[in-house]
């Protein structure tokens, strides 16, 4: 299973005589205490956090394993900056911000997308509404600077990720994981509540990037990362390499199919 509110439920309806079931926790930090179930042969977490968790909620430690959050494919294949440019279109030689909305779209992007259209930075801008239409058609009837690319939902988003200097985007656990997959910064401008302030966190003990809730606070930031000298990207770079987050899709499916023999 990989959502809480299914574990229990679909033991029990499976009863004692089943096949071996596998708990993948999709949360990166807060994991709700309905993810985990001591029936559950194994429960694979992404995070020491989250498997710290599970252990408080009676989960055995020979049952618990930490192995990543796995995401597409496409976010672990090497892409670098100036292949994505050419992909894209998009200059080469500029300072690449993109500015990222989940695939429904989120309000908040308006906020951040004004402040800088209107800031005069020497960057160039990639903005993706997702399904969010109105936004999209929205910003499309705005005067931007040239070098601004509008999108609405997009199946290469791995690629416009690769391409940007920095992400900007809310903390949900699949998108910081796809970011930092591709190798790439983030500036967290939203979070739920209680469900992804752990995960603002995890970005923040892991040098993985930077809490900016406030269009102001993403200004900032970015001013300070256009001035960044490159050792000092490089220690990011460096951060995010040590997570050995690829591998986490193929770790996922190597212990899954580990337990195959015991459902024979």
């Amino acid at each position: 299973s990989t959502h809480p509110m299914l574990v229990s439920s679909i033991l029990d309806g499976l009863g004692v005589n089943r096949p071996p079931f596998v708990t993948v926790v999709t949360d990166l930090v807060t994991a709700h205490a309905w993810w985990f179930d001591i029936r559950a042969d194994l429960t694979l977490v992404p995070t020491e956090e989250a498997r710290n968790k599970a252990l408080k909620c009676g989960i055995a430690s020979d049952q618990v394993q930490v192995a990543g959050l796995p995401v597409s494919g496409s976010f672990s294949k090497k892409l670098n900056r100036k292949l994505a440019h050419e992909k894209l279109g998009w200059d080469s030689s500029a300072f690449t911000v993109l500015l990222m909305a989940g695939a429904e779209g989120m309000e908040p992007l308006w906020d951040i997308a004004n402040a800088l259209r209107s800031s005069n930075m020497a960057l160039q801008l990639a903005i993706v509404c997702g399904r969010n239409e109105r936004i999209l058609s929205e910003f499309q009837a705005l005067d931007w600077p040239a070098d601004t690319y509008l999108y609405g939902f997009v199946d290469n988003m791995s690629v416009l990720i690769r391409g940007a200097d920095v992400v900007i985007t809310k903390a949900g656990p699949s998108t910081v994981m796809e970011v930092i997959n591709c190798g790439r910064p983030l500036l967290l401008c939203g979070a739920i509540p209680g469900q992804e302030d752990g995960n603002v966190r995890f970005v923040l003990e892991n040098n993985l990037g930077w809490w900016t809730p406030f269009p102001e606070d993403v200004l900032s930031r970015l001013r300070v990362l256009q001035r960044m000298d490159t050792r000092r990207k490089d220690s990011v770079s460096m951060a995010i390499d040590s997570l050995l987050v690829s591998k986490s899709a193929s770790t996922v499916a190597s212990e899954i199919i580990g337990l195959l023999p015991k459902a024979v």
